[in-house]
């Protein structure tokens, strides 16, 4: 029948606008998320590309791709390739037999050099390497995720105390060569981070953030010879200079 509307319930039933009413934005995008990080988990070796993962959470792709980056605090790509090598480190460390080959495809890579490129960059070391000796600290400084710190279950104790000074001393620079560092430092027996532990540190952990130019690669020059030439430019305060500082 031409003309005829159906009445819309939108405003007029009770019932509508009570369900309308207990939806809460906030949790409902919580559910969602946490159910594509669930489904990630599951399928750590499966299609975790945006487009497959903004189906399970019921978005565009566009909108997911800014809201995921929003509540976990990585890209989509980042998350889903650190998940993977996490599980591929844990392969690699815990089977005594396991080849760099089945580590870098049980864990959704598609092929072992992806994998090796992707896995040096993250930690600073061959998978290889990391099999025979891995390094705990340095592999846990690459998850330093605001999600993941979300997870963190923490007693809070509040104490009142009295005054005291206190000396700061302020880094700026990647995260990972921060938490690098205190890492080395407490594998050298120290509970602070020294400038001999960062110069150790910085080729490791800088070394994949240079492009080098075609005019660079063809005179030989790497990324560890500008490393080095900056690293030996930088004015290194003497240490009763720091401690000067420190007293006052």
């Amino acid at each position: 029948m031409l003309g005829h509307e159906r009445p819309s319930r939108k405003s007029h039933d009770p019932d509508i606008k009570t369900m309308q009413a207990h939806v809460d934005p906030t949790r409902a995008y919580t559910e969602r998320f946490e159910g594509v990080l669930e489904y990630i988990e599951m399928n750590i070796d499966g299609d975790l590309s945006v487009d497959a993962l903004s189906r399970v959470a019921n978005f565009s792709k566009f909108h997911f791709h800014r809201q995921f980056a929003a509540y976990v605090g990585v890209p989509v790509a980042r998350f889903v390739q650190l998940m993977r090598l996490r599980k591929a480190a844990h392969r690699l460390a815990s089977r005594e037999f396991c080849s760099v080959l089945d580590a870098a495809l049980d864990a959704g890579f598609d092929s072992p050099e992806a994998f090796s490129r992707a896995f040096r960059r993250a930690f600073g070391t061959a998978p290889s390497s990391f099999r025979e000796h891995p390094n705990w600290q340095i592999w846990s400084a690459a998850f330093v995720i605001p999600y993941l710190s979300r997870k963190l279950t923490m007693q809070v104790r509040i104490v009142d105390f009295s005054a005291t000074r206190v000396a700061a001393l302020e880094h700026c620079g990647p995260i990972g060569l921060v938490n690098a560092g205190r890492a080395l430092a407490l594998l050298r027996g120290r509970g602070h981070v020294t400038v001999n532990d960062i110069r150790d540190l910085a080729p490791d952990v800088l070394r994949h953030r240079l492009v080098l130019s075609y005019d660079a690669l063809s005179e030989g020059i790497s990324a560890d010879d500008i490393l080095d030439r900056v690293l030996a430019a930088v004015e290194v305060p003497p240490s009763d200079h720091l401690r000067r500082r420190v007293a006052a």
